[in-house]
């Protein structure tokens, strides 16, 4: 494949094929780095749709600090750098702000239920038995 040639060690895994008059033909991919974090998707290879000449080429391992730190959030926001267990800790991290929110719910509701319940008993009791409660 021609996009292999153009960056040593280049996998395509994405084709972005024009849906507009303006746009070229790009295939996204991964090359072959020591850095567990960079994304399938950081290098790049762009086609003229109308010749097929190549127009522009982007290896990620030629990139700034910047660039590489960019790609490698994709890891690390979608949590798949580790297999499974990545994922399985960044679904349950992203559960806890959901699972705070109905327990500090259920908390604001059963600390409210006793006061009221007290507050119908003293209503209820003769007087001389709420010296118990003040």
């Amino acid at each position: 494949m021609a996009s292999q040639q153009e960056i040593p060690s280049f996998i395509p895994n994405y084709l972005a094929i024009p849906n507009e008059d303006d746009m070229d033909i790009m295939f996204f991919g991964s090359v072959v780095t020591n850095n567990p974090l960079l994304s399938q998707y950081g290098s790049m290879v762009v086609y003229d749709h109308h010749t097929g000449e190549l127009k522009t080429k982007y290896d990620i391992r030629h990139a700034g600090v910047l660039q590489k730190f960019d790609d490698s959030t994709r890891k690390l926001h979608f949590g798949y750098f580790a297999g499974i267990w990545s994922k399985i800790i960044w679904s349950i991290v992203g559960l806890a702000p959901v699972i705070l929110m109905v327990t500090g719910t259920l908390m604001f509701i059963i600390r409210r239920q006793p006061k009221t319940r007290l507050n119908r008993r003293k209503k209820t009791l003769p007087a001389h038995s709420l010296k118990h409660y003040n």
